[in-house]
């Protein structure tokens, strides 16, 4: 409902008060409640993921390694992926890819066209690397869960990377 002025009336002096000041106020407050939420959700940058993983493992690859439920619908905007220090690995590839759902452990699809990955043969330090975004598969209705896999891991420990995936709503 949009704001409406008060009417002069039904706040003179002496007069009883009325239900309908009351339903004017409460319809003015809602109004202002609505508009203050969408200011400040709409264009803002919604942080999903921004995560450092810490790691000893071994494994190939990782499944589910972060996952999210849509609180309400967004739209992904950047996916990123980043080592700090190389250490001692110097052959591998790094890569992660994020897939969405609509029911939690429904069919995941990825949101990305091309995946973020690190080749540890050419990397340096605190490189970083984004992933190609399917502008057609990354809205996210509210309810909807995202989860991040690592499709491929150096098979030296990598001991620590990070994890960024930003949105905003719509």
């Amino acid at each position: 409902m949009a704001y409406t002025p008060i009417n002069a009336s039904n706040i003179q002096v002496g007069d009883p008060v009325k239900q309908e000041l009351f339903q004017a106020i409460k319809d003015n407050f809602d109004n202002h409640e609505t508009r203050i939420i969408a200011a400040e959700t709409s264009g803002a940058v919604l942080e999903v993921f921004d995560e450092d993983v810490h790691n000893a493992s071994s494994a190939v690859t990782m499944t589910n390694l972060l996952s999210y439920q849509a609180k309400r619908n967004i739209r992904i905007t950047k996916v990123t992926l980043q080592i700090y220090e190389k250490g001692s690995v110097s052959s591998g590839i790094l890569e992660m890819d994020v897939l969405k759902a609509s029911s939690l452990g429904g069919t995941y699809a990825s949101i990305l066209t091309t995946l973020p990955d690190i080749d540890f043969s050419t990397a340096a330090n605190f490189d970083a690397t984004d992933g190609i975004i399917n502008g057609s598969l990354n809205e996210l209705i509210d309810g909807d869960y995202l989860r991040v896999d690592m499709t491929s891991l150096p098979t030296v420990s990598v001991g620590r990377w990070r994890i960024i995936v930003y949105g905003e709503s719509y």
